[in-house]
C-alpha cells in the first residue's frame, strides 16, 4: 500500500474512532449501553450491505473455521463495547481505560 493511501486511511480511522468515542458514551447515557451497541451494530450492518451491493463485491469463499472465528470475534467486540459504554455511563472511564488498554504487555511474549 502506498504511503499516501495508508496515511489517508489512518486519518479516516482516527476521525471515525474519535467521533465514536465522543458520541457513543453520550448516547449510552441517554438510552442505555446495550441499546446503544445494538443500534450502532444495526446501522453498521446496513452501511456494510449498502457498500457491498453498491460495488457488487464478490466475496472470497469462507470456511467454517473462519465463520466460527468471525462469530467469536463479533461476540467479543460487542461484549467489549457494552463494557466500555457501561463504564462511561457510570463515570469510571479512567479506570476502565487503564485496565482495558493493558492487554498488550500481558499478551505479548
Amino acid at each position: 500500500m502506498p504511503f499516501a493511501s495508508a496515511l489517508i486511511y489512518g486519518i479516516i480511522s482516527m476521525l471515525a474512532w474519535g467521533l465514536t468515542s465522543y458520541w457513543g458514551p453520550l448516547t449510552s447515557r441517554k438510552i442505555g449501553s446495550l441499546e446503544t451497541v445494538m443500534l450502532t451494530r444495526i446501522l453498521a450492518l446496513v452501511m456494510i450491505a449498502v457498500v457491498f451491493f453498491a460495488f457488487l463485491y464478490k466475496p472470497a469463499p469462507i470456511s467454517a473455521y473462519d465463520w466460527i472465528l468471525g462469530l467469536i470475534t463479533g461476540f467479543l467486540v460487542v461484549l467489549a463495547t457494552v463494557a466500555y459504554y457501561q463504564s462511561t455511563k457510570k463515570g469510571h472511564i479512567a479506570i476502565f481505560s487503564a485496565v482495558s488498554n493493558s492487554w498488550a504487555p500481558i499478551l505479548s511474549p
